[in-house]
């Protein structure tokens, strides 16, 4: 149904018929594995239903099965299922010291679970930024002790001023 008002034409959009897929494309070949997972099921279930599979998730599936029967890649690169080594490396300097910090900043420095089954800290704040948790420990381990100097002469100066400088 169209309707037009002053020289623009709107379309009334059916939002059921949506897809997502190619944001859901990019975020796998990003190296997200939750969006190449999600894709993997979406593709089994339209292939089960036998309904018509949206451009994006038909390119990419297709393209992934090529390049592994003719053994250019290994299937979980193709499916975009394996994780890109020295991806610590493309993670701005900020957001390492803000993952560090998470990190520091919860209980249970570990990767398993604690009591009462919630996640353990590194599993958390990995969930958050969507990385494994093996690799906020690297992050954390690489960038804690920077934080933890800062807070030390924080506190040294805080100190010094405090009896330089008493409060009246």
């Amino acid at each position: 149904m169209k309707q037009t008002n002053k020289n623009k034409s709107f379309e009334k959009i059916d939002l059921a018929r949506l897809d997502i897929s190619a944001v859901e494309v990019q975020k796998a070949k990003e190296g997200n594995i939750q969006a190449a997972k999600a894709l993997l099921k979406k593709a089994a279930s339209y292939l089960t239903s036998r309904k018509q599979m949206p451009d994006a998730l038909k390119e990419w599936l297709s393209n992934a099965l090529i390049e592994i029967s003719e053994g250019t890649k290994h299937p979980d690169e193709a499916l975009c299922v394996k994780k890109k080594p020295g991806r610590i490396s493309k993670i701005s300097e900020e957001t390492q010291e803000l993952i560090a910090l998470s990190v520091h900043e919860l209980p249970g420095l570990h990767k398993s679970g604690r009591a009462g089954g919630s996640l353990g800290a590194y599993a958390e704040v990995g969930e958050r930024f969507g990385l494994s948790p093996t690799t906020i420990e690297k992050i954390y381990k690489k960038n804690i002790d920077a934080y933890l100097l800062g807070q030390q002469i924080n506190d040294e100066i805080k100190a010094e001023a405090s009896s330089t400088y008493p409060s009246k």
